[in-house]
């Protein structure tokens, strides 16, 4: 019987373990937990050791005695390179070697790499430079999300460099341009005797909250949306890089951003992936990848042909749930026989545990894998995982951090017979897009001499303007060509005191209008606005905007006030909309409205006398 050694002993190793036990191998696990509930793998496996996976002296006597035929890391890039140095010493298969690693997770010498094979990598700054913020700081030497963190002023740049500096084993750090306006991307490979296969392509939804690090990945969807794109312009030359590298036998996964069409790619590992991207390659291959690797170190030849990932339609998204501090009181959890599309389930906490996270990298709780052809089933599926998955402590506080909104996914929306598809913004579409569409949009209007603070504002301001609104799109063979949001609030006007349903940031593509988009945007806010029941929606533009006066007016809504924002060089007019019965009569709303635009005007023609005066002083 083979004897398997895996390094590392935590929730992930199961995995690994459960794949060698069923190909009917002998398993043992190692770290220097003495207390096993840190280490739940030493619960599975055949035997256990209390060494730590970092001392090799000690590892390699202990292999020579129980006559291990080969060693895997779990999910550490520290265990891979501890694995190679031990199989080196016990002259065992190991699929890379030392230098291949060093190059990889070695941020400075990875980004060289890529500019070897004209692959493009995120633009940096050298310390004590003129840093354009926002800017994120990484030890050079370090993989997943250790010592990472986004800075976005100079306050805070010294403290988290000093940081990402005591955890860089090599005393180096580097610091990038932090690219908040685009999609991460990951594709993963396999090799097999010089074989490259594309297993899969993912994007990464990252939380969106302001208590933990902004780098937390909150879920991963399968295939990517720029599969297609990467195919076209970046695969070969990926191959290229990994041959060049000396790559024959493994697994390999490499990042990027996509942004503005454009990626950058910053990242390689041969660690296996926190996605647990095996479930996905597995669920239309039938081969399980961790098998292959598992042959491989023991020193059984692979002679296995792969599929390419590439052309697969099947959706699959991978739900990621972290958990805020406290100790776990009472936890319910989504029976699996009521998803459908649900392929893989992993639970990390129980009832009782204390989380305590001491960074603001949070724990990971629970992991859910769905995969299906059917998007419609995949949604509902998460609605019924999001809707019954509860974590509290004693006081019924909810201790899960962030759920996956499945309207961001844009699986399941049909297009109208103008072949345009209207959708909750998905997180594919970036706020630069929606702020150059706005743009487009107003450029009649500021050709016109309305000059709507919208046009041309930073992207900063528009995700400021959106705040916590929700944006929609309408985008026509992946383009992007009307956007519009709603925002709910409280309002204390004469024509309403209490929570609204506000209209904004309308933008139609000029070639695309004429297609009634407007009323299909007004109509899916209104949906959205009954759905969170809403009563009023309220919305203004400027006097002399006759489609949008049209638009509205055709839809019930009435002009209620008039009012002068000092951004903008003209006089908006306020439209309300009852979604019950209007407490006011069309007779009163003319009057009040008549007074309080006179009010406006006339407020507005004695500032500018005053300023006047002020300017001939």
């Amino acid at each position: 019987m083979y004897k398997l050694l895996v390094l590392g002993a935590t929730y992930n190793e199961i995995v690994v373990i459960e794949r060698a036990k069923a190909k009917g191998i002998y398993t043992i696990v190692t770290d220097n937990n003495t207390d096993y509930s840190k280490s739940p793998a030493k619960y599975v496996a055949d035997e256990a050791w209390n060494i730590s996976w970092s001392d090799i002296d000690s590892l390699y006597l202990k292999c020579k005695e129980s006559k291990i035929d080969g060693i895997i890391a779990g999910f550490s890039e520290f265990r891979v390179e501890n694995m190679i140095k031990l199989c080196a010493r016990l002259e065992l298969p190991c699929p890379l070697t030392m230098e291949q690693l060093d190059i990889t997770r070695d941020k400075i010498k990875f980004k060289a790499l890529c500019n070897q094979y004209g692959i493009s990598g995120v633009p940096e700054f050298k310390y004590g430079s003129d840093i354009q913020f926002p800017v994120i700081i990484k030890p050079v030497d370090r993989a997943g999300s250790i010592g990472i963190n986004v800075v976005y002023d100079k306050d805070d740049f010294e403290k988290y460099y000093q940081y990402a500096l005591s955890l860089s084993p090599s005393q180096s750090v580097i610091v990038e341009k932090y690219i908040d306006d685009g999609i991460k991307f990951d594709v993963y490979y396999f090799v097999i005797n010089g074989v490259i296969t594309l297993l899969g392509t993912s994007d990464t939804i990252m939380c969106e909250g302001t208590e933990a690090a902004p780098i937390l990945q909150k879920a991963w969807v399968f295939p990517s949306v720029y599969e297609s794109k990467f195919v076209k312009e970046e695969d070969v030359k990926l191959r290229k890089m990994l041959q060049g590298l000396g790559i024959v036998n493994g697994y390999v996964t490499i990042s990027a951003f996509c942004t503005n069409g454009q990626f950058y790619f910053f990242e390689a590992g041969f660690r296996l992936s926190g996605e647990l991207s095996f479930n996905y390659y597995k669920a239309f291959s039938n081969i399980n990848y961790i098998d292959l690797l598992i042959d491989y170190s023991l020193g059984i030849e692979l002679n296995q042909t792969l599929e390419e990932a590439a052309g697969n339609k099947q959706h699959s998204v991978i739900l990621n749930f972290f958990g805020k501090d406290g100790k776990v009181k009472d936890m319910k959890l989504p029976n699996p026989e009521e998803c459908k599309s649900l392929i893989s389930s992993n639970i990390y906490i129980k009832e009782n545990e204390k989380i305590q996270n001491v960074t603001n990298i949070l724990k990971k709780v629970a992991m859910y894998t769905l995969y299906s052809s059917d998007a419609t089933q995949i949604t509902k599926d998460i609605e019924y995982i999001n809707s019954h998955f509860s974590i509290e402590n004693e006081i019924g506080e909810n201790l899960i951090y962030e759920k996956v909104d499945t309207g961001c996914l844009g699986l399941n929306v049909l297009a109208n017979k103008h072949g345009i598809s209207v959708m909750q913004k998905p997180y594919y579409v970036t706020w630069s897009e929606i702020q150059s569409l706005l743009n487009a949009a107003h450029e009649d209007n500021y050709r016109k001499g309305l000059k709507y603070a919208t046009y041309n504002q930073p992207v900063s301001k528009l995700k400021e303007k959106v705040h916590n609104g929700v944006c929609f799109v309408g985008i026509k063979d992946s383009q992007l060509v009307a956007t519009a949001t709603i925002q709910y609030r409280n309002l204390n006007y004469w024509y309403h005191n209490g929570f609204i349903g506000l209209l904004k940031l309308l933008g139609i593509s000029p070639e695309y209008r004429g297609l009634g988009l407007g009323s299909v945007l007004l109509n899916v806010r209104t949906e959205h606005s009954a759905k969170q029941n809403v009563k009023v929606l309220v919305s203004d533009s400027a006097e002399k905007n006759l489609a949008v006066r049209h638009l509205y007016l055709k839809h019930g809504f009435k002009i209620v006030d008039c009012c002068k924002y000092a951004n903008n060089n003209f006089f908006s007019t306020v439209y309300a909309k009852w979604l019950e019965q209007c407490p006011w009569n069309d007779s009163e709303i003319q009057e009040k409205y008549t007074l309080r635009r006179n009010e406006v005007h006339k407020s507005h023609d004695e500032e500018d006398i005053k300023k006047a005066r002020v300017d001939r002083k």
